[in-house]
């Protein structure tokens, strides 16, 4: 029998989001990710199926969960696309935690835990940068992203980014993440998510501190917004103080540097933001703006096949006409790759969340606030579909903002809406 607020129940979740996108860690120890959350997630189910007549679940997101899966199943035979069955599964895995969540667990605690591990990936990746730049922390060994890229592991973090100066290593952590950028975009959750639930100041302050170490222009460019719409006067000026003594140390130490290190290091830091003003001055590997093409060949993609899409394999399939590019990572890529029809269908949860955060009309509230901001985080990085964690991100964010004001105490509010 399985008890109210088990750690165990809690620790099996973690387990299977460790194991999915956008975790690289099963890449990084060899591990068999799929076994595992196959056992894990059949657990889970076990523990349902005992208990099945209590559970009471948000109706509206349970048929948004389910339509998500029918369509997957639908779309695997429009496109004869196996690929589709992983994505099915990366519904279905989120649904059955949603469920158990609600049935055993509390999301105010998941939500915690979420914001926790946020700030140990922070601190823990800020300290690798800063170890890796002073006495050229060693690594512990390479390994393959998903995406197929080279990621290093130094234990503390991850990183794709690895640039050796002789007397020091320049990083771009990742916590333990595909890629820094991935880091950036959860660390702006885990302050949505703070906001929403325990509102501790201090780890609001050092979430927005660590993520400076990730070099995200999106991180800094979102920051702003957040300081703009939240922040007083006092809170916004310690961050800039934090923000510009980590400048002087960089500034100075890259001072040190020959000069052929100062061009890596300038191209993956500062010239980032150069290459949005001038797309010309970007090099192959740093660049700030990536999204341009990838939008093109999205809109490209949508013209070509408005209604349904070109399917999950357009890049590796030899008959696509897509085949060897990529659109995925913009807001368009999810029409260009499901078409009209499939990617209003798989967007359906983030209209929910809009849905739920602005049918109140009045000032801006703190989830009207965090909702906006969550919006324009997903214009520059839209996963919000094909990843465990990722879907299970809106989830929360959705159900937190649901019942803003007493998430614990009146839990039953937002199960039944």
């Amino acid at each position: 029998m399985v008890l109210k607020n088990n750690k165990i129940g809690y620790a099996i979740i973690w387990i299977i989001i460790f194991m999915a996108f956008p975790f690289s860690i099963a890449q990084a120890y060899n591990l068999p990710a799929k076994m595992i959350m196959a056992m894990l997630t059949t657990l889970l189910m076990v523990g349902l199926l005992l208990k099945i007549r209590d559970i009471k679940v948000n109706t509206t997101m349970s048929f948004i969960f389910l339509f998500q899966i029918f369509t997957s199943f639908i779309y695997l035979f429009i496109h004869r696309d196996l690929a589709y069955i992983n994505l099915l599964f990366q519904i279905l895995v989120p649904f059955i935690i949603y469920m158990y969540i609600s049935l055993f667990l509390n999301i105010e605690i998941l939500s915690k835990l979420l914001i926790k591990l946020t700030l140990v990936m922070g601190v823990l990746s800020a300290i690798c940068f800063i170890l890796c730049l002073t006495i050229n922390l060693p690594y512990y060994s390479v390994f393959q992203n998903p995406d197929g890229r080279d990621g290093f592991n130094f234990i503390i973090s991850f990183t794709n980014t690895n640039i050796d100066y002789g007397f020091g290593k320049f990083i771009r952590p990742a916590g333990y993440f595909d890629e820094p950028g991935t880091l950036a975009f959860y660390i702006i959750i885990g302050i949505l998510l703070n906001d929403l639930t325990i509102k501790n100041t201090k780890i609001q302050s050092t979430l927005m501190i660590v993520g400076l170490f990730t070099f995200s222009v999106a991180f800094y460019l979102i920051l702003t917004l957040y300081g703009l719409l939240y922040l007083s006067k006092k809170s916004f000026v310690k961050i800039l103080i934090s923000f510009f003594f980590i400048s002087f140390i960089s500034v100075y130490l890259y001072s040190q540097l020959d000069s052929e290190y100062q061009g890596v290091i300038y191209g993956s830091s500062i010239g980032r933001l150069e290459s949005i003003i001038n797309p010309d001055s970007a090099s192959n590997n740093f660049q700030a703006d990536n999204r341009s093409n990838l939008i093109s060949n999205a809109k490209e993609a949508i013209i070509d096949s408005p209604v349904i899409g070109q399917g999950i394999s357009y890049a590796s399939n030899e008959d696509s006409k897509f085949y060897g590019t990529f659109m995925s990572a913009n807001f368009l890529g999810i029409f260009g790759i499901h078409g009209i029809i499939g990617g209003l269908i798989f967007s359906l949860h983030v209209f929910y969340y809009i849905y739920v955060c602005f049918k109140k009309r009045g000032g801006l509230t703190i989830p009207q606030k965090s909702c906006l901001i969550y919006l324009v985080l997903i214009l520059q990085r839209p996963d919000y579909i094909g990843g465990i964690l990722t879907y299970l991100t809106v989830c929360l964010l959705t159900l937190t903002s649901l019942n803003f004001k007493n998430v614990t105490q009146n839990i039953d509010n937002y199960r039944s809406l």
